[in-house]
């Protein structure tokens, strides 16, 4: 199953998260040991305010609630292709679709409207793959 682009975006985060953490530990260790003298812890920890002030999305608590019940419903309806799981995941993404409607975009900050447009994107996009799958099984079915 593919990632959707909101989990490439979450994904990307968690790396570069990880990538200055193992960076920045090694770097201050090889400079105390160069010195002789111990590190700053407090080196090693950035300024809070720089994390905090960095803007959110609006919709991230949403898209996270989207993926958690995706996988769990995957995980309810894990016979691939057949009538019940086809036809849940379509009123699925349906009813997700219908919900994210319901909020008012221009209320959003920017990362919110971003996913917004992201999430319904994928929704419309799950709905076109099951609809055209179901008219080529008429077309095939004898």
């Amino acid at each position: 199953m593919p990632l959707r682009t909101f989990e490439i975006r979450a994904t990307r985060l968690a790396i570069a998260l990880a990538l200055c953490a193992s960076t920045a530990a090694p770097a201050l260790a090889q400079k105390a040991t160069n010195t002789g003298k111990s590190a700053d812890p407090m080196a090693a920890v950035p300024k809070l305010s720089t994390l905090v002030a960095r803007a959110t999305s609006d919709l991230a608590p949403v898209v996270e609630r989207y993926s958690a019940d995706q996988q769990s419903l995957s995980r309810r309806y894990d016979a691939n292709d057949s009538p019940g799981q086809r036809r849940r995941m379509r009123s699925f993404a349906v009813a997700w679709r219908a919900r994210l409607r319901e909020l008012d975009f221009d209320r959003l900050n920017q990362e919110g409207r971003a996913d917004y447009v992201l999430l319904d994107n994928q929704l419309r996009h799950q709905i076109a793959v099951l609809d055209r799958d179901n008219r080529k099984r008429g077309e095939t079915a004898p």
